[in-house]
């Protein structure tokens, strides 16, 4: 997710969400790539999200797929940078 987020930062994120909406970042429990953190670009009823990584060298979307609704573990509130 570099830039949003960089390799050491913290996230807090809660399984207890009313909603998802584009431009959320969700955790994902994808079958293939395991825990990911992705940010929402497009959500279907019968298809699920569309994912995208916000850096370039990110599995891409057409990669993964629309992901089913049942594989999000929770959605991003807040992160904390890492102190370099």
């Amino acid at each position: 997710m570099f830039p949003s987020l960089r390799s050491g930062d913290f996230v807090i994120a809660t399984r207890l969400y009313i909603s998802i909406s584009v431009n959320d970042i969700i955790l994902v429990r994808h079958p293939e790539y395991g825990y990911i953190i992705k940010r929402v670009t497009q959500l279907c009823l019968e298809k699920g999200a569309w994912l995208v990584g916000d850096g370039q060298r990110s599995v891409s979307s057409e990669q993964m797929g629309w992901i089913s609704l049942d594989l999000i573990d929770a959605k991003v509130i807040f992160s904390i940078k890492r102190k370099a």
